[in-house]
């Protein structure tokens, strides 16, 4: 799903999900938070630490965004953290894009397909 170099620091980084690599976080779902009325964007992180307050980049949209809150789901419900590592399917608040959005550091990063 990634076409990118792989012997890149960023492929490394994907293959090894790095939690100190650049981020990259795939969205593949869009739920609209019933009691707040938010939109929480759904995915799963490959790389990288997601981090509340952190500026990122959308490839789909070529904006940049901060992340109000990260959160893991603990069975239907959401638990709020600070940070998670790369590995984990997560959800945040701050977004503004699409399903299938490759959200990174910054601009430089080859987006999923």
């Amino acid at each position: 799903i990634w076409s990118g170099d792989l012997d890149s620091d960023f492929g490394k980084d994907l293959l090894g999900c790095n939690r100190n690599g650049k981020l990259g976080f795939v969205v593949t779902r869009i739920i609209i938070d019933p009691r707040v009325g938010k939109e929480v964007y759904a995915g799963r992180l490959f790389s990288g630490t997601m981090k509340n307050g952190m500026e990122v980049y959308s490839t789909l949209t070529k904006k940049k965004s901060r992340i109000q809150q990260v959160l893991v789901y603990e069975g239907i419900k959401p638990k709020q953290l600070d940070s998670v590592p790369a590995g984990n399917v997560i959800a945040v608040v701050g977004l503004n894009t699409d399903v299938g959005d490759t959200i990174a550091t910054d601009e430089s990063q080859h987006p999923f397909e």
